[in-house]
């Protein structure tokens, strides 16, 4: 049996699958409105996961944005298509689970891009 990370379902996806010589990705997917608020979407995956996700067939980046107890927390920047409608496609291998949209900027910037902004900063207060 399968993980729920969240509720009372997960979906399991298992790939890669071959049909003639051809590699086939399991998916799911769902046509709808993303918000106009919309920033970005997170989703819950299993440890050992691969997935590509697709916006109206345009693909998007994923990042690993944190840790649960038996997943990853993963999410895209999903702001170049907001308000718009379309199908989001989630293809590949693993669980899934707990997929939403945020008004949160993903990826983050870095901890060094930060420390540099501020130093940078820093030198440019201290220069004038």
């Amino acid at each position: 049996m399968s993980p729920v990370f969240q509720g009372l379902y997960s979906v399991g996806l298992q790939s890669p699958l071959t049909s003639g010589g051809t590699l086939v990705f399991a998916g799911i997917g769902q046509t709808g409105q993303i918000p106009s608020s919309a920033n970005s979407f997170i989703f819950y995956a299993s440890p050992e996961y691969y997935f590509q996700v697709a916006f109206a067939g345009k693909p998007i980046q994923l990042y690993a944005v944190g840790t649960g107890p038996n997943f990853t927390i993963l999410g895209g920047d999903i702001s170049r298509f907001a308000g718009q409608t379309g199908e989001l496609v989630f293809q590949g291998d693993g669980i899934l689970d707990n997929i939403r949209f945020s008004t949160y900027s993903i990826p983050e910037p870095s901890t060094w891009a930060l420390l540099a902004l501020g130093l940078g900063g820093l030198v440019w207060w201290r220069r004038r």
